[in-house]
């Protein structure tokens, strides 16, 4: 089962067993119309009742599928992992760390993606990541801990240039995997990730997929961004 098919099972469960109870009784006023009680004025008017069950089950079921097209943009953390570990072509993440650290790190540089480019947060002066620790009630260290340890992997892969700190905007977090664009906005006093019903995802060839695309290609860019080699004389952990 896909893991697009068990989010809808999980988020819609009430309303869907609600319609196959339905969908049961209806079908069963209309078979039992079609016995020897057929007559039976009750039995008609059961039948009717039947029918008008099933027509508004069907119209409810189109509603549905429209309105699950017309929300094709939401995604989860789900989908977003399973995309890193089946990505072939391009990872290009931008979080001020990656939201699982260490563990996210391990399975970016697992991945058989060939394209690999994660974007960090800087502790030069001026960066954004100081309002981003303040708002989230955390002390610099750790900060920069969690930034040190989101590097760690691709350090000890001999992989660091693929690692770069930005020190200037922070529209939201990025990430562009493969053909499909994932994003959300940056919480004040939370973890970007920890707000699900804020994730997004697009084709990287949509309107929205090519914005955000070509707001990581500025970001990754000398003039907002600057090597982990530069990084280390504003983050001693590194």
């Amino acid at each position: 089962m896909s893991l697009k098919l068990e989010r809808l099972i999980k988020r819609r469960k009430t309303e869907i067993i609600f319609t196959i109870v339905l969908f049961i009784f209806a079908i069963s006023l209309v078979l039992l119309a079609q016995g020897s009680w057929s007559k039976n004025l009750f039995i008609q008017l059961g039948e009717r009742l039947g029918f008008s069950i099933l027509v508004a089950l069907i119209v409810r079921l189109l509603s549905l599928a429209f309105s699950e097209l017309e929300e094709s943009d939401n995604t989860d953390r789900y989908e977003y992992h399973e995309a890193i570990q089946t990505a072939h072509k391009r990872i290009w993440i931008y979080q001020t760390w990656l939201p699982g650290i260490q563990r996210d790190a391990i399975e970016i540089v697992d991945s058989k993606a060939s394209d690999v480019r994660i974007l960090l947060a800087s502790f030069k002066e001026g960066s954004p990541i100081y309002a981003r620790i303040r708002g989230r009630g955390m002390k610099l260290e750790r900060g920069k801990t969690n930034v040190a340890n989101s590097t760690d992997p691709f350090v000890e892969r001999n992989i660091a240039d693929r690692v770069r700190f930005n020190h200037n905007h922070h529209p939201a977090w990025i990430a562009i995997i493969d053909s499909s664009v994932f994003w959300g906005p940056t919480p004040i006093d939370t973890d970007s990730h920890a707000v699900e019903y804020l994730f997004r995802k697009h084709p990287i060839n949509s309107r929205e997929g090519e914005f955000w695309k070509k707001q990581f290609e500025l970001l990754w860019s000398d003039s907002h961004s600057h090597s982990f080699d530069c990084e280390k004389q504003y983050n001693e952990q590194l």
